[in-house]
């Protein structure tokens, strides 16, 4: 019986100096990416083929150059989110998100049944139908942020388009294709 308790402490002393990792904060995850510079702002109406005018929400006028990696393409008046660098006084776009298409509600439909979800400004977020009842999503570049509690599922955006978005899953390689619904 000695042994039994002994074993079980030592057990229980031993579990109890494990380090689980706990999940990284959504600034941690942009300090792994190397990124050090986002803005968001107006598109401007300077904007052409390969440059980018951006009206900040803090009034300044910056011009980027970018490759055509505008999620949502651009329009002038839209919400973008832009990721960047700069280099020898340019300002290049290396990712480009367009809030205004993105901000929208979205629904899927299938077989076992609807979900849907709604991104809001500043994060704010509604969803339906999935198995973790996210209440906030976060972008970085490319990527969007779900959040349930301590809980973050990630996702790439392959199409964004004023009705369509579809999402790959980082974490188990599924497709989520979505309409918009409002």
């Amino acid at each position: 019986m000695k042994k039994i308790l002994i074993l079980s402490t030592l057990l229980l002393a031993l579990t109890s100096c494990i380090d689980t990792p706990k999940p990284k904060t959504v600034k941690q995850m942009v300090e792994d990416l190397g990124i050090d510079r986002v803005v968001n702002g107006t598109v401007g109406d300077g904007t052409s083929m390969h440059s980018l005018e951006l009206i900040t929400f803090g009034g300044d006028t910056l011009y980027y150059v970018y490759e055509n990696n505008a999620k949502g393409g651009l329009a002038v008046g839209d919400t973008v989110n832009v990721i960047y660098k700069q280099a020898d006084g340019e300002l290049t776009a290396q990712w480009i998100v367009n809030l205004s298409a993105l901000l929208h509600r979205w629904e899927s439909h299938d077989d076992s049944g609807v979900f849907s979800f709604t991104f809001e400004e500043v994060g704010m977020f509604e969803s339906e139908g999935f198995k973790e009842n996210y209440t906030s999503w976060s972008i970085i570049g490319e990527d969007i942020y779900f959040e349930c509690g301590d809980h973050t599922d990630k996702y790439a955006i392959d199409l964004l388009t004023e009705d369509s978005l579809v999402l790959f899953s980082l974490e188990d390689g599924t497709t989520l294709s979505f309409s918009r619904a409002d």
